[in-house]
């Protein structure tokens, strides 16, 4: 997901509305959302991403932001020494 978050391209997500990476995309407005299996859904979200750039735009901004916000490498490497540091802390 972190590729797609910096690529400076609008995001599509197609995916359960119960999922992780739609309640994601929702808490930071990073991408144009069809949380169902409804094909007017999927091709009226593709036309508004095509028919409004200010949109789409916006998408991307955001979903560069949520990039900077949580996913750079060095957040996931202090996450990730934390993950193991806890793991070996348990044992």
């Amino acid at each position: 997901m972190t590729d797609y978050l910096i690529a400076g391209r609008p995001i599509l997500v197609h995916a359960p509305s119960n999922s992780y990476l739609v309640r994601y995309a929702k808490e930071n407005n990073f991408a144009e959302i069809v949380d169902r299996e409804n094909i007017a859904d999927l091709q009226a979200a593709i036309r508004r991403l095509l028919a409004d750039p200010a949109h789409a735009h916006q998408l991307m901004v955001n979903a560069q932001r949520t990039f900077f916000a949580h996913h750079t490498v060095e957040k996931n490497v202090a996450m990730f020494r934390a993950l193991f540091s806890d793991q070996l802390q348990s044992r």
